[in-house]
């Protein structure tokens, strides 16, 4: 079974723990090696953090951890490997920085891959509505082998895959009910 297969299998049953597993194999398979290994540890202990070889930390799990400035979030919905970045100050605005962490971002270290944006057109319910007639449109979007990176998207295109991205861990990505918006 192809990744992308396993992968929407994976979403649509809600990116459980108890199901990461099969999921895992199909990462190791396709030789992503450190991912497969955080969705082993997410799959035997659920969320957590953990010290990295590097002498950081890392969270594994569905929703973004609280955190510092450099630490990692692997998430476990997206498959996506973030760093957070600490928002930028002037250099004289340091007492800004110290009390207020609200302008930190997660940062993806990798592009979105052919597999994950197959995954999430299978399972997220989209209203194809006052779009453009090839929105999101997978054989516009999906050319080319699995693990290389989407390409010819627009900015609305990664806006509807950001949003329900970030709404997975809440199992807002395989919910009938809902639409994205129509911005």
């Amino acid at each position: 079974m192809a990744l992308r297969e396993v992968f929407r299998d994976y979403l649509a049953g809600g990116a459980r723990a108890a199901d990461a597993m099969t999921l895992a194999a199909a990462v190791a398979d396709a030789e992503l090696a450190d991912l497969a290994g955080a969705i082993v540890r997410f799959a035997d202990r659920g969320p957590e953090w953990f010290d990295r070889p590097d002498g950081g930390r890392a969270y594994v799990g569905p929703q973004p951890p609280a955190a510092e400035p450099g630490d990692l979030w692997i998430d476990s919905c997206e498959l996506a490997a973030m760093i957070l970045l600490p928002a930028y100050v002037d250099d004289f605005d340091h007492a800004t920085l110290a009390r207020d962490r609200s302008y930190d971002c997660w940062f993806s270290l990798e592009p979105v891959r052919q597999f994950q944006l197959g995954a999430f057109l299978d399972v997220a319910p989209l209203r194809r509505e006052r779009r453009r007639r090839d929105w999101l449109d997978p054989a516009r979007l999906l050319r080319g082998h699995e693990l290389e990176p989407v390409t010819d998207i627009s900015f609305d295109e990664a806006g509807a895959y950001r949003l329900a991205a970030s709404d997975a861990g809440s199992g807002v990505i395989v919910d009938p009910a809902r639409t994205l918006p129509l911005a």
